[in-house]
């Protein structure tokens, strides 16, 4: 990999990692069960994302 696609991969992952702390934190709410079930289909979505343009 060149310099830049290792700082985007590396950015990826930092915003991923924070995504999923920002989720996890979320779950420990008391929120309704539709905004959670919208929260994690959102973080499957991100991950589903950048899984598939690491790929590329």
């Amino acid at each position: 990999m060149d310099k830049e696609t290792d700082s985007k991969a590396l950015l990826g992952t930092r915003v991923s990692e924070k995504v999923a702390d920002l989720l996890t934190d979320i779950e420990k709410e008391p929120v309704p069960d539709g905004l959670l079930a919208l929260a994690q289909q959102l973080q499957t979505a991100l991950g589903d994302k950048l899984d598939k343009q690491s790929g590329e």
